[in-house]
């Protein structure tokens, strides 16, 4: 089974238009960023506070945190547990989910706490009775104080949450305080803060009071116990009840219609994030049906036992090649870079384009430093079709061929013979990035690619040898 590869970074992600249609959908943001999810224990690498803003913030807001989170790895998923150790097992307020709580004591219960609790203070986003239901019988045997505090903010606190809640404050008027947060600045924190005799602490995360946040969704909270930092944000919890309005029906009655207007949009969102995250993943996306097969017939290649000397004398030339343009500083004349176009190691380049690119010699120098000092931020800038060092007839060949030389570890040749056993081998680039983002792609496959070459005990896989396979498969295929 070839492996899912989803590559593309962040400059292309952000150039190919996603964020013109992504920040019209706000909950988009939460969408993606599931789909980082890479274990059974829903253990993620993404911030709470880019999940906070990605649901939450303005649309700079929301752009930053998808780009924070979503992207912040984007090489292919594979091995990770192996490479990092083990993942621990952390445990959530229930038990069971996704919604980790880091620090969380292992004897901790929550039942308990809640029910000896002198003073329960609660501060959510918005609140659903799916999650009220796992505090609600605890929170009412309770014989403490009790503060419940939730935001309006897109209509998306339940009218019903509230009625419970409402109900509940006219029971035990003398215990219990709910009130509604006040709108500016937007509010959105997940607090929940258990004083009594035995045992004061706090659980800040990002997730809300519902089933999704405290046990499905991807969440991450922290435990907190030491007395200075409960104190803390018992003062800050204070501050935001003051500052709002105790609960009402009138309330109520006046927020529910607009509620269910938005319920009724939520239907058609939910339909354009599925579309949307279609459409990224499309983007981001490339396939390799046979890369087994290709494994099978790398491996047979690099074992040949005429390899080993074939790659010296490959890399000799590749050297030889780079030398004519004299790296790091790039000045050369129009004879060196003559004598560049002369090697055919890494691929014949086309002498059409020879001499005007070479009259375009001042970009053409910065374009090579750019490429040397940073190639993967270079790339776009070089092969984007509105890349600011872009030169006409200095595209692909020619560009990933240096790269090879220079970088042979890191930057493979693209060309069209390698295009054409990669076709051979099921390979299909990613829809929608460019030219620059489908070698990116390409790149970080190929990476990937040697990685198991190199795990099945094969020496000396890097980019000039890569090339020599594809070369020696291209005359099997007959082109």
């Amino acid at each position: 089974m070839s492996p899912s590869l989803t590559l593309v970074p962040q400059s292309l992600a952000q150039r190919s238009g996603v964020w013109e249609w992504a920040d019209g959908w706000f909950g988009l943001c939460k969408l993606a960023l599931r789909g980082l999810l890479t274990t059974p224990q829903c253990v993620s690498y993404c911030s709470a506070t880019n999940v906070g803003n990605a649901v939450a913030g303005n649309a700079a807001e929301r752009r930053n945190a998808l780009l924070g989170a979503a992207y912040e790895d984007y090489s292919v998923p594979s091995k990770r547990t192996d490479e990092r150790g083990t993942m621990p097992q952390l445990q959530t307020l229930l038990g069971e989910g996704c919604a980790v709580v880091v620090g969380l004591p292992k004897s901790f219960n929550l039942s308990g706490a809640l029910r000896s609790a002198t003073h329960i203070r609660l501060a959510t986003a918005f609140a659903h009775r799916s999650g009220w239901g796992f505090l609600q019988s605890d929170v009412k045997a309770c014989s403490g104080d009790v503060s419940l505090l939730t935001g309006l903010e897109y209509n998306q606190t339940e009218p019903s949450l509230l009625r419970d809640w409402l109900d509940l404050k006219l029971k035990r008027s003398d215990k219990v305080t709910v009130n509604l947060a006040c709108s500016k600045p937007f509010f959105h924190p997940k607090v929940l803060i258990v004083l009594s005799p035995k045992k004061r602490f706090a659980v800040v995360g990002s997730g809300n009071l519902s089933k999704g946040g405290v046990q499905n969704n991807c969440e991450c909270g922290v435990f907190v116990a030491d007395a200075s930092t409960i104190a803390t944000l018992c003062r800050w919890f204070d501050d935001q009840f003051k500052a709002g309005k105790p609960l009402t029906q009138q309330m109520i009655e006046k927020y529910e219609p607009e509620y269910k207007k938005a319920k009724k949009w939520t239907a058609a969102l939910e339909r354009h994030q599925k579309e949307t995250e279609e459409k990224i993943a499309e983007l981001g996306e490339a396939s390799f049906a046979k890369w087994n097969r290709a494994l099978r017939l790398a491996e047979s290649y690099f074992r040949n036992k005429d390899f080993n000397a074939k790659y010296r004398r490959r890399k000799k030339s590749a050297n030889e090649m780079l030398q004519y343009l004299n790296p790091p500083t790039f000045e050369f004349d129009e004879h060196s870079w003559f004598m560049f176009y002369q090697k055919t190691v890494l691929g014949a380049l086309d002498s059409r384009s020879r001499d005007k690119v070479f009259k375009s010699k001042f970009h053409l120098t910065n374009a090579l430093r750019e490429l040397a000092s940073d190639p993967e931020r270079a790339i776009p800038d070089v092969m984007g079709r509105k890349g600011k060092l872009r030169i006409k007839g200095f595209g692909v060949n020619t560009v990933t061929k240096i790269l090879a030389a220079k970088f042979p570890d890191e930057w493979p040749v693209y060309n069209s013979r390698v295009a054409g056993v990669l076709a051979d081998f099921g390979y299909t680039a990613p829809r929608g990035v460019g030219l620059d983002g489908r070698y990116i792609v390409f790149r970080n496959t190929m990476k990937k690619f040697m990685t198991a070459c190199k795990e099945r005990g094969l020496s000396h896989v890097d980019a000039i040898s890569l090339d020599a396979f594809f070369l020696e498969r291209s005359k099997e295929l007959g082109f």
